[in-house]
């Protein structure tokens, strides 16, 4: 009889372990999914506040360069990247015709290399080059190169005529 008690004591025992464990694991499941969709939807939040962020400073950075009297042009990888209207205006071109390496064909053929080396490299600070406007005429402008953000891909030139 002691040892049907004892058997019976144990195998209660067991199921109550059992029954514990089972709750308990069922409650790291619910948490680590609670914890995967709040991560879930941080991540969204947080990638629909770096959109935002990124145009709302587009749009400044294009009302500023809009409002502006001086060309603007943004060199970064492959070209000519952003160019402000005065820009095609000069030139006479659409902006298909600036961006990416077709400004280039607007710079007088002596003066290639030092625009090439001030949009990638950022030096010289301030240059003089001339370009070919609308008319066949040549422009002289005076060019002063800034870096636009500290990873050096991407560099800004601003002219006066």
């Amino acid at each position: 009889m002691l040892a049907g008690l004892t058997s019976n004591v144990s195998l209660n025992a067991a199921r109550t372990i059992a029954t514990t464990t089972d709750r308990n694991i069922s409650s790291l499941i619910t948490l680590q999914v609670a914890l995967g969709l709040a991560g879930l939807i941080a991540s969204l939040l947080l990638g629909w506040a770096l959109v935002a962020a990124t145009r709302r400073q587009t749009a400044h950075f294009r009302s500023l360069v809009t409002s502006s009297t001086d060309s603007v042009l943004v060199f970064g990888a492959g070209g000519c990247r952003y160019v402000s209207k005065s820009v095609k205006l000069m030139v006479g071109g659409n902006e298909a015709d600036v961006l990416r390496g077709g400004f280039e064909r607007f710079v007088h053929p002596d003066d290639r290399v030092l625009v090439n080396a001030a949009t990638e490299h950022a030096e010289p600070h301030e240059l003089l080059f001339r370009i070919v406007d609308k008319f066949g005429e040549l422009r002289h402008l005076e060019a002063h190169v800034t870096d636009l953000r500290g990873d050096r891909h991407v560099r800004g030139v601003a002219e006066r005529p």
